[in-house]
């Protein structure tokens, strides 16, 4: 016997109060919190009364003996789906405690708070008839009367009036039908001004009901266990045996993999399992299409290439009674088609993209660049749905031609995805805050706000436990951010969640004061007086010029004429005493090595810089125009190495001259130079 727990879902809701104190973060966070407990209880109003609803199905379909043919677990163990012989289903939901918040501080009066703890509807029986409850009461009617959950049957017609007698004589003239059952009721919940409304007359009619403070949690336990021929079902602890649907019984029968082949190579082989055959039973294949049987190991192999089209008939025949089963296979050659999804265009932020591929063959996605992923293919003949990976484009427009190609090379299709850029619609914040300007604000449920947007600038400030390390388990974090990083024409990022709009994992690089990013999302004016965005409709979409693929913003040597690239060794995410290998910045590509000398180059914490030690070397080429000067800044506590330049003019700190790429040696054998920033500027 195995035992299926289930609680239905009920829960107390939480009892909120909204201040509307300004610039209080702790408060900014509840307020953002109630948002998400208000859709919580949506979701939990939905759930009881579809559990409601399941629990008088299941009543009545005891009452009428209506079989249940399988109990089915939800995914994430969510509940279950209840199917019956008669093709009806319901849902169960698990239950789902709620749990009281804590006493806020004092403050002004704020928006009515959330709905007290949610109404805990049951059944109980009495005089052999089931009626509903609520908070362990019986639910009672306009008039004081208790309402059934199923109702009773009507009485029976009255009997005939007999026919005279004689010879056929004739039938008896019907009795009167008897009085219909009253039908059951179903009571309705929902929210409605902060308050839990009950129904008992399908919506006509509302009244509030009146939550019990003895049991805060509200639930109501549902016990299936089943046995070998039935399930047991209890019901606050009242018990109920339902039979289980009786399966057909098949006596005789074959059943191969599949009903339809494609072939792509010389053969396909499947498998086939027969279901009461004895020593007589032999299996043959006959057909348009030439295959064999290994009975021994019930297989057939059904042979062909690319041009094939036909069919084979799998029969078994039981020769000790005649009996046969049969089953029809469609037989084609290799099949290779886009059912949807040849053509696409993907906004600059990135998205998923389908493409729906009916196949039999192995296949591969050639020709895709390195910007689109392609998720994993299975390998059976099958209409499948192939996820493509589009990342956040930081460059123009671009486009990929490519194809899915069957492994033999048989079979191809072309595939064209369309990606517009965004740097030219990038704002700036100045342009960001101007957008919010005439913006309206009247609660926290009742503003403007723009459409999603781009804007680049520094981050100025971080807030009160603001950073993506101390979010926890929200995965988001809060900051300001300004043109050139001063705290002077701030935006508000609130509650920004993380590159590619996903939650921040522990380990991944977090921000600081002077990191340059792109946020992408939606603008509001918080209370007429405060740009900022919109909670958890805003992401990082760029950090230090690493966007939400994580790979390094593309390099444009088009836009690097006459350009200066600026690259600030303490805004690249180092750990302290990491070592710096490479890295490259709109087509600068910065590589520090060890030379001639025993310790490697590395970024420390400490005077915020990279370290270079007697014999190392740092070279900055160019994958666009030339270096035209190089200017470097070094921080304090420092050593006293002469630095030597392999080509042009070199002048501490100031290098000029006209190459794709200089290199810089420092001198000795110990000590070191701290390089904290490089100007790079490159020729018109």
């Amino acid at each position: 016997m195995k035992k299926i727990l289930l609680t239905l879902l009920s829960a107390a809701a939480l009892l909120v109060c909204a201040c509307d104190k300004y610039d209080d973060t702790p408060l900014r966070n509840e307020l953002s919190s109630l948002e998400q407990r208000v859709k919580n209880l949506e979701d939990l109003c939905s759930k009881l009364n579809t559990n409601i609803a399941s629990i008088q199905t299941l009543m009545q379909n005891i009452d009428s003996k209506i079989a249940i043919e399988r109990v089915v677990t939800l995914p994430d163990n969510e509940g279950y789906l209840i199917t019956f012989s008669d093709g009806a289903s319901i849902t169960v939901y698990n239950g789902l405690d709620g749990k009281a918040g804590g006493k806020g501080d004092k403050g002004d009066k704020g928006d009515q708070g959330d709905p007290g703890e949610a109404p805990a509807i049951g059944v109980a029986q009495e005089d052999g008839v089931l009626y509903w409850t609520v908070n362990g009461e019986w639910l009672l009617d306009d008039e004081g009367n208790k309402i059934p959950v199923v109702g009773p049957k009507g009485d029976q017609g009255e009997q005939g009036e007999q026919g005279e007698p004689g010879k056929n004589g004739s039938n008896g003239s019907n009795g009167t039908n008897g009085k219909n059952g009253e039908n059951g009721v179903t009571p309705q919940l929902k929210i409605e001004d902060g308050k839990w409304m009950v129904s008992y007359d399908n919506g006509s009619s509302w009244k509030e009901v009146t939550t019990s403070g003895d049991n805060p949690y509200n639930t109501m336990a549902l016990t299936i266990e089943e046995t070998e021929d039935a399930y047991i079902i209890t019901l606050d602890g009242e018990s109920y045996t339902i039979s289980k649907a009786a399966e057909a019984a098949v006596t005789f029968q074959i059943k191969v993999d599949s009903d339809e082949v494609a072939i792509s190579g010389e053969s396909v082989k499947l498998s086939y399992t027969l279901t009461g055959g004895d020593e007589t039973t032999h299996v043959v294949a006959e057909g348009s299409v030439r295959a064999e049987v290994d009975e021994s190991a019930c297989t057939v192999t059904i042979y062909g290439d690319a041009d094939t089209e036909g069919y084979v008939i799998l029969r078994a025949i039981r020769n000790s009674d005649g009996v046969y089963s049969a089953q029809y296979i469609s037989v084609s050659g290799g099949v290779l088609e886009i059912l949807e999804g040849e053509s696409f265009e993907v906004p600059a932020a990135g998205q998923d993209i389908e493409v729906k591929v009916k196949t039999s063959m192995e296949y591969d996605f050639v020709d895709v660049p390195d910007w689109i992923t392609v998720s994993p293919e299975t390998k059976t003949v099958r209409t499948e749905i192939r996820t493509l990976t589009v990342a956040a484009n930081n460059g123009e427009e671009r486009t990929a031609n490519f194809k899915i190609k069957s492994t033999d090379g048989k079979f191809e299709k072309g595939i064209v995805v369309k990606q517009e850029g965004f740097k030219a619609d990038t704002l700036t914040v100045a342009q960001a805050i101007a957008l919010t300007t005439d913006l309206t604000w009247t609660d926290n449920n009742t503003y403007d706000s723009t459409d999603e947007v781009f804007v680049k600038g520094k981050i100025s400030r971080i807030a009160n436990n603001g950073t993506y390390t101390s979010g926890g388990t929200y995965g988001n974090a809060s900051y300001y951010i300004s043109d050139d990083g001063t705290q002077q024409n701030e935006l508000l990022c609130y509650r920004i969640l993380y590159l590619g709009g996903e939650k921040y994992q522990a380990g991944q690089t977090d921000i600081k004061v002077g990191d340059e990013v792109i946020i992408y999302g939606q603008l509001m004016n918080y209370k007429g007086n405060t740009p900022e965005t919109v909670a958890n409709k805003a992401y990082l979409y760029s950090l230090n010029s690493v966007d939400d693929g994580g790979e390094d913003e593309p390099d444009d040597p088009g836009e690097q004429d006459g350009s200066t690239i600026s690259i600030d060794f303490s805004a690249q995410g180092f750990e302290n005493a990491e070592e710096v290998k490479e890295l490259t910045i709109q087509g600068i590509t910065i590589t520090p090595d060890k030379g001639s000398g025993s310790t490697t180059p590395k970024y420390y914490n400490t005077g915020t810089a990279l370290r270079l030690y007697g014999g190392n070397t740092l070279t900055l080429s160019s994958s666009g125009n030339n270096i035209e000067k190089v200017e470097i800044t070094f921080s304090s506590g420092e050593g006293t190495n002469e630095i030597t330049a392999d080509s042009g003019d070199w002048e501490s700190p100031v290098w000029t001259g006209s190459a794709s790429s200089v290199t810089f040696t420092v001198g000795g054998t110990s000590g070191h130079r701290r390089v904290a920033k490089i100007v790079v500027t490159l020729a018109e």
